[in-house]
């Protein structure tokens, strides 16, 4: 009977087990509890960062092709530091070539592209001279002088680029300095007759600028020339 008693027990516990109820053995009696509630699930958000690979690849490109134009700002600065090195006013020389120079350093674009804007500015002087001349009520005799100052000026300028198309720098250079003699004897033929001069004066510093500028740049290619004369 004992041994029955040991199997039945044996049994009642494995079905126990078995059946994921909770059980407390006390030597006389079984004592039953209902397993407590599992915790409910807490909600996760997952998110999750996606990479568009066109995008990732053109950004990847956009990169290396700034790093190439950072390389090829260092070879420009380099290129030009070593042409303007010598002339009276390097920094000014710099400044005017490097927004002018695509790739390698061309003194000819460079100058063509300087002295063209040159020309451009003084042929607005020009037309703001006639401008002047045909609206006067009383005449201006300086006017006429500075007429002809700036006509002088412009044909001075055209002479200095076909010498330089032709890679004669030197003379070029000696030319184009007598463009800012010009502006200075209008300006001197009116200081002289005690008038106003009505020559817009933003429009001749402008003209005086741009043929500083080049200039320089005449300068510093008669420094160099056997370098870029081929």
């Amino acid at each position: 009977m004992a041994y029955n008693n040991s199997l039945l027990l044996i049994v009642t516990l494995s079905s126990l087990l078995l059946s994921g109820h909770a059980y407390r053995y006390t030597g006389k009696s079984i004592w039953f509890t209902n397993p407590a509630p599992a915790p409910a699930p807490v909600p996760v958000t997952v998110t999750f960062e996606t990479t568009d690979p066109v995008n990732g690849f053109f950004s990847g490109l956009n990169l290396n092709l700034k790093l190439e134009a950072n390389g090829d700002d260092a070879k420009i600065k380099a290129q030009v530091d070593n042409f303007c090195n010598g002339v009276e006013n390097p920094g000014l020389c710099a400044e005017t070539i490097v927004p002018l120079v695509k790739g390698q350093l061309d003194p000819l674009k460079v100058l063509d592209t300087q002295m063209s804007a040159t020309l451009n500015r003084t042929l607005e002087v020009v037309a703001e001279i006639a401008k002047l001349l045909k609206s006067q009520k009383k005449p201006v005799g300086a006017l006429d002088v500075c007429k002809e100052c700036y006509d002088s000026a412009v044909d001075t300028i055209n002479e200095s680029i076909e010498l330089v198309k032709q890679y004669n720098v030197v003379d070029a250079y000696h030319r184009f300095s007598n463009v800012n003699g010009y502006s200075g004897t209008c300006d001197d033929t009116f200081a002289e007759l005690e008038v106003t001069n009505p020559i817009p004066k933003e429009a001749v510093d402008d003209v005086r600028q741009h043929v500083s500028k080049t200039l320089v740049v005449l300068n510093a290619w008669v420094n160099n020339q056997n370098k870029f004369l081929v």
